[in-house]
């Protein structure tokens, strides 16, 4: 498998995580109570322009760990791809 098919799957990947974060984060903002609630561990806060929703920890962790680990595999895809493009060396063309 070349570097540059490596690089869009994993970059596809990303994608993914992305896509599965921001569900993630728009789920918690319409459906999560507006007042933290500590009996249930609803303490973290999320904000969406202004409108603040409570989450518990397992939910925070969950979408944090989906974005972070998009930045990861976004910035392997695009190394990646990079690479491929450095050992392929100068494209040549004629006059």
């Amino acid at each position: 498998m070349t570097r540059k098919r490596l690089s869009r799957i994993v970059g596809s990947f990303a994608l993914a995580l992305w896509l599965a974060a921001a569900w993630v984060y728009t789920d918690y903002a319409f459906s999560r109570p507006k007042q933290p609630i500590p009996e249930e561990g609803r303490v973290w806060e999320i904000s969406n322009h202004g409108d603040s929703r409570y989450v518990t920890t397992s939910e925070y962790l969950l979408w944090f760990g989906l974005a972070i680990v998009g930045i990861g595999a976004t910035g392997a895809s695009m190394w990646l791809y990079q690479s491929a493009t450095d050992q392929e060396g100068p494209k040549l063309t004629k006059n």
